[in-house]
């Protein structure tokens, strides 16, 4: 059955119901184990837009498939199979989107830790880095149980990757560079700090390493019985490696920021070449700071919240430079723009506010114009009405007086009558 049926039965039946849903997740999680790894994720892509595989549940199916096509929950797996760690490795990063839903990761882990890690340095450099990429992206959240079984495979693995003394050579000549695969140095050192940081009193007696607090000796036995003892010998060999480790991650280091300039100033726009020249200088920076806590006098483990690992950021940070800022740099322009857009806001407020202050001004001014009208109204009215009682007044006195002269003329006419000569 070729591939092209399934993903057409898996388009023609998304919409019914359980039973054939149900049974679509059957056939392909047959046929999962047969497909090579990009048609596997072709399969999961479709399959997850079932509504049967909805929720949590719907995740641990999921990852049941893929499980089928790791080796994961069947018969004992083979770590001598090159071809079924590779396979494991490839399964792994696609089940990383389930584990961050919640799909249980314990069997993926127990594989891991169990058969994988013990076989790194065994295994050919494209197998062994994918294997500690994976390591690493668990190392943080293993138990404690997990971490006591696996820290030693993974300080030996790590003790493999670095330079070891230089060779005895003739006077005069030159011993040859040590090769360093800088992409396994970061996943183990990385994955040391985070499980070492599970299980911290091992190290002592592990490396010679204390990254606990020097206990106080009382005299009483449980000081003794209690304390591990720290081999010394062991931490001189390790940190002598982790000094000769340091000049070579400088060196490389250099290089690659000299490489970033020389692109920079060309204004080469290879975002291909420009990503591995970042991702090898980020790279070599992981490995410095990781292994200075480790070579100094008083020894420290890292927070894996601190360390970004480079294959991240490839997708969160691009070439460090330049428009792929990733995310950070996204977030730092939105906030930018938020900041402008509120300053804006902010002003146009501040305008609006002004201009209110403005239109109360004109109000109040006004309102200062309309009491001086109505005050010079008001003394208008008193005047008119003042002077117009008092021209009434006077006419009325004027005819008051007219009558009484018009009355004394006639009463005084007839007085004067009275008061003549009689005639007889």
């Amino acid at each position: 059955m070729s591939e092209r049926p399934v993903f057409n039965l898996l388009r023609n039946n998304l919409q019914r119901s359980e039973d054939v849903q149900t049974w679509l997740v059957e056939e392909v999680t047959k046929w999962a184990a047969r497909v090579p790894q990009p048609v596997l994720k072709k399969l999961l892509s479709l399959a997850g837009s079932l509504k049967a595989l909805k929720g949590k549940e719907g995740q641990e199916k999921l990852l049941a498939i893929v499980a089928a096509q790791a080796g994961v929950g069947g018969d004992e797996f083979k770590s001598s199979d090159v071809e079924a760690v590779r396979r494991f490795t490839n399964a792994f990063e696609t089940a990383q989107p389930y584990f961050r839903r919640g799909a249980s990761s314990d069997a993926w882990v127990n594989v891991l830790i169990a058969h994988i890690v013990p076989v790194i340095s065994t295994l050919p450099d494209d197998v062994a880095v994918a294997a500690c990429k994976a390591l690493a992206e668990v190392s943080p959240n293993l138990t404690a149980t997990q971490a006591v079984a696996v820290l030693p495979s993974v300080y030996a693995a790590l003790k493999a990757q670095l330079p070891g003394p230089p060779p005895a050579v003739a006077e005069g000549e030159t011993a040859p560079a040590p090769k360093v695969n800088f992409s396994l140095v970061e996943c183990l050192l990385f994955a040391f700090h985070a499980i070492a940081a599970h299980h911290r009193t091992s190290l002592p007696e592990l490396c010679g390493l204390r990254v606990t607090a020097q206990p106080v000796f009382t005299g009483q036995p449980q000081d003794i019985m209690g304390t591990p003892s720290e081999n010394r010998a062991e931490k001189a060999l390790f940190v002598a490696a982790l000094q000769r480790l340091a000049p070579i991650v400088n060196d490389f280091q250099k290089k690659f920021v000299a490489a970033r300039k020389k692109l920079n100033e060309t204004k080469d726009m290879d975002k291909e070449k420009r990503l591995l020249v970042q991702r090898a200088i980020d790279t070599t920076r992981n490995i410095s700071v990781l292994a200075q806590a480790l070579a100094k006098e008083q020894a420290s483990l890292v927070p894996a919240g601190r360390i970004q690992l480079s294959w991240r950021q490839r997708q969160n940070r691009g070439d460090g430079k330049g428009k792929g800022k990733g995310k950070g740099g996204q977030q730092q322009q939105q906030g930018k723009k938020k900041g402008g857009q509120q300053q804006q806001q902010g002003k146009k407020k501040g305008g609006q506010q002004q201009q209110g202050k403005k239109k109360g001004g004109q109000q109040q001014q006004g309102k200062k114009k309309g009491g001086q009208q109505q005050q010079q109204q008001g003394k208008k009215k008193r005047k008119s009405v003042g002077g117009g009682n008092n021209n009434n007044n006077n006419n009325s006195n004027n005819n008051q007086g007219k009558k009484r002269q018009r009355g004394n003329g006639a009463g005084g006419g007839n007085r004067r009558r009275s008061r003549g000569p009689q005639r007889f």
